[in-house]
């Protein structure tokens, strides 16, 4: 594979300002980094049995 190849995707780099771009590019795709990890943490919390008061 040839490492301008961009992953296969047909988008050839011909300098670090496009593969910059290109990763700010899919930052920007869906929730950030911080939702996604909130969005986990709460369903395994969710999945966690009622505390037992005695």
């Amino acid at each position: 594979m040839d490492a301008a190849a961009g992953g296969g995707e047909g988008e050839v780099f011909v300098n670090y300002a496009q593969i910059e771009e290109y990763f700010n590019n899919m930052a920007l795709e869906g929730p950030s980094a911080q939702d996604r990890v909130d969005g986990i943490v709460s369903q395994i919390i969710s999945l966690l049995p009622a505390p037992f008061v005695s």
